[in-house]
């Protein structure tokens, strides 16, 4: 007699085990103790030899084992990262990869030369044009900082999550020494950046960042108006290195080789192996090929192969390999996304093909809509809550972008890895190729922007009513998998969440006031009142842009009566472009006179394509809107910089006097006080980001705000400076920070 499933995948609940216990670690909870008697209960559960305690016993031996590993990995592999913890000193480092430009300067993977071994750090400089490549010997001075290893400590877990233990920071680049020969372990990272060099030489300069992205992983050159569409069509997911890319290499080989299922194996672990090392061996790459390894070796080896079994060995490969992985939401969104097509997929195909749908002359082109729709829903059914939880976005439209572009990603993606691979050996080859690629990146691109416009394309996470319905419902769906009951009250009770959750996002969104964005470390204020609405500065180090689209678009609000652009430094006005892109503007306010830039130049075009109404501010202007009125006040100053020359605005609206200075500098303050009759403000929006050089102490004296807003992220500037922070303490005014309280919202 057959043992049960739930028994026979013993490797699946061991998985699952150490998944939790290596949560638990993440969350703060190790304990030598508790792992001991995780592995003693274990053990007097085995000792049942029952069904149901041989699966709790399984569960508890993972947790064990992955509590055990995270201590035993650190203690094993990190010491010489404690050692150099919170210290400056001189260092030795090969570079691991190329590096890549961040919003301050270049981040490098280098390996950190210490007496106990190498560790995986991450360099930063401020040098934007910084050049090395793998295997490369850095030589020069930093300070050293222990990347955190818990939920509860930073949310730099990201780059542990992602292998690096130590960053390595540094105002000056060290010196470069080539190395004569490449360790064999960075190869991997050689040939990714050959591959990405061969793209950028034979892609089209508009395409390129897409292929980039789907060949080699690297998406820090992909357009950013193309990434949020996709995002909003629910295929973002397609152009990251991830399973898909390696199960599309997989077929290839089973559809050549037929039914000789040994040849697909031998021919096929080979082809997954040259490309997990081509493109950089990440962690997406190296979880798919496990999986795809169990099911090309399974004939070999007589097995019947199970894909839950495959998908368990694939996640303790990799946390075996770094347990702190775990925290990865690009792992765990696949995972779950994997696990929902292994579990659901051929059940809905079914349920969308009817049999007279495959056969005939149209059944190949019905097939791929009903395959496309159920692997698409299948792969949702399990990742929506952590892909809204992380992204902030469900997409409504995504069966349907799906259908239309996947098969012209995939196309990509395959065209895109020949090319440069023709690359080396046949470059106008390879170059001709690249543009005959461009025509189907061109139709993603069209399809993405079209949907992507459409009203309630995706629902967003301003209101956590919505995610209240989203979690509430998953939960009556699992209590109704558990007990099997009736579905028709489960049904009642989903409705009644989703009607009492848009009721609520009904009044919620309704509800008018001027809002800061949480746009990182730049600015972005909304006010909203009597169908007006206008925005203040749009630009971060985040996607600004998009960020303030959607708070837009999930009021309702598809125009601007008004955008005020205080000036163009980049950390205010680059998310223009992304915002206009989906919501339309009456008029757009500019200083006038400010210093010539390339930002200036690019936003100034942008804004002749769009054809709205620019107006530079040269004199006092005062807007009726939102029931009260947006004051204007023309640049102070003929200072040299764009802060000394910025729009200054006073809104007056419901009761309430807000101002925004942008980043007017303490000099350019007394000014804007002795040359205009301010009130005293209910609100200040700190300038510069509550830099030391700005919110001064007169400002602050003259005004008497009562709350002071700091719109600010992470930064290699220092801001808000203390002593910002301690004047406004001091002049009475509560301080909130849009990087510690999120969005900010005063109610009119």
């Amino acid at each position: 007699m057959n043992k049960p499933a739930f028994v026979v995948r013993k490797l699946l609940w061991i998985a699952l085990g150490a998944l939790c216990g290596v949560f638990a670690v993440l969350f703060g909870l190790r304990s030598y103790l508790l792992t001991a008697l995780l592995a003693a209960a274990a053990v007097g559960l085995f000792l049942l030899k029952k069904r149901v305690s041989t699966v709790s016993a399984l569960l508890l031996l993972g947790a064990a084992a992955g509590m055990f590993w995270c201590v035993l990995y650190a203690g094993l592999f990190l010491s010489g990262a404690d050692d150099l913890a919170g210290k400056s000193a001189s260092y030795t480092a090969t570079v691991a990869e190329a590096p890549s430009k961040t919003r301050y300067g270049t981040m490098t993977p280098i390996l950190l030369h210490t007496e106990k071994g190498e560790v995986s750090a991450a360099l930063y400089l401020p040098e934007y044009d910084f050049s090395a490549t793998p295997g490369d010997i850095l030589t020069g001075e930093g300070r050293f900082t222990l990347v955190a290893e818990d939920y509860t400590r930073s949310s730099d877990l990201y780059l542990r999550a992602n292998g690096f233990y130590l960053t390595v920071r540094s105002s000056s680049a060290p010196t470069v020494t080539p190395s004569g020969s490449v360790p064999l372990k960075l190869i991997p990272a050689v040939w990714a950046a050959a591959l990405r060099e061969n793209l950028r030489r034979v892609i089209p300069e508009d395409a390129r960042g897409l292929f980039l992205a789907l060949v080699t992983g690297d998406r820090t050159e992909i357009d950013g108006e193309l990434r949020d569409g996709m995002a909003n069509c629910g295929v973002l997911h397609a152009i990251s290195l991830s399973g898909m890319h390696v199960a599309l290499l997989t077929g290839i080989v089973i559809v050549l080789c037929g039914r000789r299922r040994r040849l697909a194996a031998l021919i096929g672990i080979p082809v997954i192996t040259a490309f997990v090392l081509l493109s950089g061996a990440s962690a997406a790459t190296v979880r798919a090929a496990v999986m795809q390894y169990f099911l090309l070796l399974a004939p070999l080896v007589r097995r019947e192969y199970d894909p839950l079994t495959g998908l368990s060995a694939a996640l303790l490969v990799l946390l075996a390999i770094n347990p702190w992985c775990a925290a990865n939401w690009g792992m765990q969104l696949s995972f779950v996304s994997t696990a929902g097509i292994i579990l659901f997929v051929r059940k809905l195909y079914e349920a969308f093909t009817p049999q007279r749908w495959r056969h005939g002359v149209l059944s190949a082109p019905l097939r791929y809509v009903t395959a496309t729709l159920a692997v698409t829903l299948s792969a949702n059914l399990l990742s929506m809550p952590l892909s809204a939880a992380y992204f902030g976005v469900l997409s409504v439209i995504a069966p349907l972008a799906n259908i239309l572009i996947l098969w012209a990603i995939s196309l990509c993606f395959a065209g895109g890895l020949l090319a440069a691979l023709l690359a080396f050996v046949w470059m106008p080859g390879a170059a001709a190729l690249g543009t005959v690629l461009a025509l189907p990146y061109r139709w993603i691109a069209l399809v993405v922007r079209l949907l992507s416009s459409l009203p309630f394309a995706a629902i967003y996470k301003d209101s956590p009513y919505l995610m209240i319905w989203l979690y509430g419902t998953y939960l009556i769906a699992f209590v109704t998998a558990m007990t099997r009951t009736r579905a028709w009250p489960s049904l009642l009770s989903a409705a009644a969440i989703l009607a009492l959750a848009l009721g609520m996002t009904a009044i919620e969104f309704a509800q008018e006031g001027v809002t800061a964005l949480d746009v990182g470390q730049g600015s972005c204020v909304i006010a909203r009142r009597n169908g007006d609405t206008v925005v203040i500065d749009c630009g971060g180090d985040g996607d600004a842009g998009e960020t303030a689209a959607r708070f837009l678009l999930a009021r309702g609000e598809k125009e601007l009566d008004a955008l005020v652009l205080t000036h163009f430094d980049a950390d205010h006005v680059n998310g223009v472009a992304q915002l206009l892109s989906r919501v339309d503007v009456k008029t757009v306010f500019v200083p006038e006179g400010t210093p010539i830039s390339d930002q200036k130049t690019e936003t100034l075009e942008l804004l002749r394509e769009t054809n709205a109404n620019v107006v530079y501010v040269d004199d006092v202007i005062s807007l009726p809107r939102c029931g009260g009125s947006f004051t204007l006040y023309p640049p102070l100053s003929e200072g040299e910089g764009d802060n000394e020359r910025g729009i200054c605005v006073l809104c007056s609206c419901g009761g309430i006097d807000l101002l925004v200075t942008g980043d007017l500098p303490i000099v350019q303050e007394h000014a804007l006080v002795t040359s205009y009759a301010i009130p005293d403000l209910e609100i200040l929006i700190a300038g510069h980001h509550g830099s030391g050089s700005s919110t001064g102490e007169e400002l602050l004296d003259r005004l008497r705000p009562e709350v002071v807003v700091i719109s600010v992220g992470d930064n290699a500037y220092g801001h808000p400076a203390p002593e910002t922070i301690e004047r406004i303490t001091r002049f009475g005014a509560t301080a909130y920070r849009t990087d510690q309280n999120g969005n900010l919202t005063v109610r009119w």
